[in-house]
Order: C-alpha cells, then structure tokens, then sequence
C-alpha cells in the first residue's frame, strides 16, 4: 500500500491531477497573484542593436515593413510582460522577471501604434500579427514553455488553429532579398533613385533623371550610379517596394 501510495504522489507531480494542459502548458484562466508594475520587467534599449543584427536591417515581422532608422520602431515583446505576469510570472523572483523582459527569444521589432495601441498587452486570442502569424503563435509557445507560462483556453485555441495548418513556422522577410533601404523613391525635379540594397547594407543606387512625354510617358534623359552604402532614404521621396515573394531570415524549431 505504502508503495502505491508513492508511485502516485511521483505520478501527479507537477499539474493537478485532472488539469489540462496543451503542448505541455498548464490550460487556466490568467491570475494576478501580485501586483505588476513594468519597472520588475526592466530591459536595455541596447537590445534593439541585436535584433537589428538578427533581421539584417530595421524590419517589423508584424507588418513586412522595413524602416530607415530604428527611431521609427519600439523594442515589442512578443508576449507582453503584464501577460506573462499574469500567466505565472507573477510568483517568480526578481531575476526570473528581468530575463524574461531581456530574453531575444521574446523580443522584436515593431512601429509605435502597433505597440503601444494596437496589441498593447493582448494575447494571442485578442491580436494576430498582419504578416508571420505562424512565427508568431510557435514564439508564443516557446517562450511559454520556456518559462512555464499558462495559456487560457481562448489563447489555446487561437494558436492550435494557426499551427494546425502552418507548412512553415520561419521568420520570413517581404519582399525577397530586400535590404532596409531598397525601393524605388520618387522625388521632385523629375527625378527618380533606384535603391538596391541586400541585408548586409551592400548597396547600389542608380539616379535616373526623365522628362514627361506624350500621355504621361515617362523618358529617361540621364543616369548615374552610386555604390556608397546607404544609410537614410533620400528627404522628400515617396518610396515603392516592387513586389516579390517572401524569404527566409532565419528558420525556426517547431515547439
């Protein structure tokens, strides 16, 4: 009897008999088992210097877009620290807190009104990412699992109906081969700038001057090409992206 009594106790270890989990996390509702206050989840702002490098350039994987300087982008966390806080972090020390909000791994880019206004501190059932949705919901899982997070059910559900059909869980960059900077600017003085730049920031700018001729024909009268590395989009120029399929940044493990 003594014996089967502790082979239970060694079986039930960990979630209560009859809680469910999912891909190994604890399914319940969020619980703020303390009080939140962002200054627990403090993190450096020389971060985005690494996650400029990890993507190649200022990119967001929310939008597919690229920006011309990191001042145009916030430092995002893919889970927001008051979710995490309230799906078990609440209860973790000082340490444990401030390496969730440092952790790469939970970390992007992103432009200040998606950030602050439009996820904000939503969860996956509340907000999904325009592009990379499937990168996104398997991140969503890593770092869960990773720091042994709960997911309630709606959350649960929104990540297994987007990961049930993903062919792919990669960081994926539009359009293909696109460096930071590349686009077609426009600008005044019948001038045009071509800008091809892969994401090493090789570049090569090709200024076409043109006239205007018969219904709105465009007519190329001059050119001149440039293989300075370019570091801000030319001022007073409308940027166009050609189109192109996607690319891969960097393949990522399913959870």
């Amino acid at each position: 009897m003594y014996k089967l009594v502790l082979l239970a106790l060694i079986l039930f270890t960990g979630p209560a008999f009859g809680e469910e989990t999912w891909r190994g996390l604890l399914v319940t509702e969020e619980y703020r088992c303390s009080s939140y206050s962002s200054s627990q989840y403090s993190y450096s702002q020389s971060l985005e210097d690494a996650i400029v490098e990890a993507y190649g350039g200022v990119y967001s994987p929310y939008t597919g877009d690229w920006f011309d300087s990191d001042r145009k982008t916030d430092i995002e966390h893919i889970i927001a620290r008051s979710e995490a806080h309230d799906s078990g972090l609440c209860s973790a020390d000082s340490e444990t807190k401030r390496q969730f909000a440092s952790d790469l791994l939970n970390l992007t880019l992103a432009d200040p009104s998606t950030n602050r206004d439009t996820k904000g501190a939503k969860d996956a059932a509340e907000w999904l990412p325009d592009r990379n949705r499937c990168w996104f919901a398997n991140r969503v899982v890593r770092v869960k699992q990773k720091y042994g997070l709960t997911v309630d059910e709606n959350e649960r559900n929104a990540l297994h109906n987007i990961l049930s059909y993903c062919p792919s869980v990669d960081l994926v960059i539009f359009p293909a081969n696109a460096g930071p900077l590349s686009g077609i600017y426009t600008g005044p003085g019948q001038q045009a700038i071509v800008i091809t730049q892969n994401r090493a920031g090789e570049t090569i700018n090709i200024t076409l001057h043109f006239d205007v001729g018969p219904n709105d024909s465009i007519v190329p009268t001059s050119w001149t090409a440039d293989f300075n590395r370019t570091v801000e989009a030319p001022l007073g120029y409308t940027r166009y992206f050609p189109s192109g399929e996607p690319t891969t940044i960097f393949e990522e493990p399913a959870p």
